[in-house]
């Protein structure tokens, strides 16, 4: 059979509409992505920025061995303090100056609109 003689079967073409339908979901798309694209970089600057004012506070304190600040990508900014700022080891009491410095530091972020969550650890002395 030559090449001439075959006959293809051609599917009918969409309607018009179809295709700008198409085009426009298709921004629609781009647009909820570019916006989600552009609030996770507002939160990471917004991040940032608490960390410095907290940065700068732990070194104006002379904190820099008890504060640690980091940002990872599941929790955020990690505010860390060490476990000689906060106790002495075996006791339940918080020293009074560690109460100082985390009431200073929530007046550095209390006026942010993110979540806070507070966590703690325990060491394995008894306390007596």
């Amino acid at each position: 059979m030559s090449l001439s003689k075959r006959k293809e079967a051609v599917a009918p073409s969409a309607p018009p509409w179809m295709v700008t339908y198409s085009d426009l979901v298709t921004q629609l798309l781009i647009f909820f992505v570019m916006l989600f694209a552009l609030s996770s970089a507002a939160i990471d600057d917004q991040l940032k920025k608490i960390k410095e004012r907290i940065d700068a506070y732990v070194v104006t304190q002379k904190l820099e061995q008890g504060v640690i600040t980091k940002i990872t990508l599941k929790e955020g900014l990690v505010i860390s303090f060490r476990e000689k700022l906060m106790f002495d080891p075996g006791k339940a009491d918080i020293h009074p100056t560690a109460r100082t410095v985390v009431t200073d530091i929530v007046q550095l972020i209390k006026s942010e609109p993110n979540r806070i969550a507070v966590e703690g650890h325990t060491d394995n002395t008894t306390i007596s």
